[in-house]
């Protein structure tokens, strides 16, 4: 699946599509559909998601889904916070500072 497609799904599901609405709308497997939202936590009901246009992953750029009552989420997966975590540690971020004490003010 494309970028924009995972997009359309997240909004797809959010305005209370359902699996087959989406699969057919997208013309893509519903299995396909069913095991991304089910990675996403889109699963089951999705009417209590909230979707913030504002926000979102540091590492990948795709919009994020926050929970109410929960901490509101910096990264997509755990693959993107290990890789921005990772490159930190490397300087890459944080304006290119390459050493640990640099990047987090020590």
């Amino acid at each position: 699946m494309t970028k924009k497609q995972k997009e359309h799904i997240v909004i797809m599901r959010m305005s209370g599509m359902g699996y087959k609405q989406i699969a057919k709308t997208l013309d893509v497997p519903t299995s396909t559909i069913k095991s991304f939202c089910k990675l996403r936590r889109l699963g089951g009901n999705a009417e209590y998601l909230t979707y913030d246009s504002k926000t979102f992953c540091k590492m990948c750029d795709l919009s994020l889904l926050q929970r109410p009552k929960q901490k509101p989420k910096t990264f997509c997966s755990d693959r993107c916070r290990w890789a921005w975590h990772g490159k930190c540690k490397r300087g890459e971020y944080h304006g290119g500072a390459g050493n640990k004490a640099e990047i987090h003010g020590g």
